[in-house]
């Protein structure tokens, strides 16, 4: 009788919530470990904004974020709810999921006091005596 070895569990790293802007580029990779040795880990995402997709061999999620972002998610308000699977043939599959919030990241006025008087913070003045 042959002995099968024994197989981790596959293991993924969280991705902690993210926020960008519309037109920001991806710098994501999804981190897996365990599962059958001797096989490859095949990725996949879904709910994810318009214009990003995951590299199924490698987990490197990729692309840029489109315009129409902002508006897009389950709420049309921009936020995503993403799942990423990874899987290995003889291995159970493992997800994770995390918030995708893409917002328009320009200036925002607060609609604050804004009269103020201006100071400089190195005014302090240094007075001596000159020797002759």
């Amino acid at each position: 009788m042959q002995v099968r070895p024994r197989i981790d569990p596959i293991s993924i790293t969280p991705i902690a919530d993210q926020l960008n802007a519309s037109g920001d580029q991806s710098a994501l990779t999804v981190s897996a470990i365990g599962g059958d040795n001797e096989e490859n880990f095949t990725y996949a995402i879904s709910g994810q904004p318009e214009g990003i997709d995951v590299e199924t061999t490698n987990g490197q999620i990729f692309g840029t974020i489109a315009t129409n972002a902002i508006t897009g998610g389950p709420n049309n308000d921009g936020v995503y709810n993403v799942t990423i699977v990874v899987s290995k043939p003889g291995s159970v599959t493992k997800s994770i999921s995390f918030v995708w919030t893409i917002e328009n990241l320009l200036w925002k006025d607060k609609e604050e006091d804004e009269n103020y008087t201006a100071r400089h913070e190195c005014s302090l003045v240094q007075a001596g005596i000159s020797s002759i």
